[in-house]
């Protein structure tokens, strides 16, 4: 029984990874032809917070933990890099996956436009992880 549940929560972390990743090419290539408003209607926004939401919870700490401690080494150096990135990208780990919580929750409901609280949207983009971009 309990073999049998960790194999489905594998296979349904892989196909959630799968679609985030199909959805993000697809928002890449969309976003050059068509405004951000027209892109797509709201049953594509609420999947695709849903799907963010569950690749956010999944995989916020494992995906922010090594990739702040990179970005911090490249723009710092290894020595400082790797232990402040280790204790920085536990933190905004811990916010991704909080807000991948709060995201696949809410998921219906059109708080904020169903824009991303944290950037990269998705755990496996490139980038920093900046946490609520948009705040002044």
């Amino acid at each position: 029984m309990g073999r049998r549940w960790l194999i489905g929560a594998g296979v349904a972390l892989v196909l959630c990874q799968a679609a985030g990743q199909a959805l993000a090419q697809e928002a890449k290539a969309s976003n050059a032809a068509v405004p951000k408003t027209e892109e797509e209607g709201t049953p594509g926004k609420m999947l695709k917070k849903a799907i963010r939401g569950g690749q956010n919870l999944a995989f916020g700490l494992v995906t922010d933990v090594p990739r702040t401690m990179y970005y911090e080494s490249r723009e710092h150096g290894a020595l400082y890099g790797v232990p402040i990135g280790l204790f920085k990208g536990m933190g905004v780990g811990a916010i991704r996956t909080a807000v991948g919580l709060y995201e696949l929750l809410t998921f219906p409901l059109p708080v904020n436009d169903y824009e991303p609280l944290v950037q990269p949207e998705f755990p496996f983009e490139p980038g920093p992880t900046e946490a609520f971009p948009d705040t002044p």
